[in-house]
């Protein structure tokens, strides 16, 4: 298991590598597509291979803004770097999981953004013949699962619970080795010391 800080780091840039290379290479089959080609081809009863520019972002908002958004995106990517590496040394593998998710899904789509102009999605989610969601890719999913690990990192997140009150001891209570009949047998002498002290007539008809 990983357990240094420089292993988590390692991983959670060898997973942005993944996801953003899977994410080009299933994007690969459709990159000289024209921009007005209509190409949809059935592959599960629920799902379909459709070739859809996007200039926007999710859900199609913010059309013919490519440029901007990439640059956005570059922001964003540059932040999980430093948040990843302001985690603590005892930080769990959780966070660098999602941040991993996170990262390879917007530089993969940033990718296109400035290089392209726009993002090729091509997974279409059907019923029935009809789309039931937005065309989307696999740097969707990839953003969409780092989302979820968050949600999941906030429920698993330990709550803080009030510290009991410290119980106040007396110095005698604090020194080591000493047993109940010690301290009063130590008391006793103490209040022979003050009786004899404050009776000095006693001490002498005694002797």
């Amino acid at each position: 298991m990983l357990r240094s800080l420089a292993a988590k780091r390692w991983f959670f840039l060898v997973l942005s590598l993944i996801i953003f290379a899977l994410d080009q290479a299933t994007k690969y089959p459709f990159r000289d597509f024209a921009e007005k080609t209509y190409y949809s081809k059935p592959v599960l009863p629920f799902l379909s291979f459709t070739y859809l520019r996007n200039t926007g972002s999710l859900f199609g908002i913010f059309q013919d803004h490519a440029f901007l958004l990439g640059l956005v995106s570059l922001s964003v990517a540059i932040g999980i770097c430093w948040f990843v590496w302001q985690q603590p040394k005892n930080a769990g593998l959780l966070p660098f999981v999602t941040l991993g998710f996170l990262m390879g899904g917007a530089v993969g789509n940033m990718y296109d953004r400035l290089f392209r102009g726009y993002v090729i999605d091509f997974l279409d989610l059907q019923w029935q013949g009809q789309n039931i969601w937005p065309v989307f890719n696999v740097a969707d999913i990839a953003v969409d699962v780092a989302i979820g690990l968050f949600v999941l990192m906030a429920f698993l997140e330990p709550k803080e619970s009030a510290s009991p009150t410290p119980e106040v001891s007396s110095e005698r209570n604090k020194t080591p080795g000493l047993s109940p009949q010690t301290e009063a047998s130590e008391e006793v002498e103490s209040e022979s010391v003050v009786e004899s002290l404050a009776n000095p007539k006693s001490q002498d008809s005694a002797l």
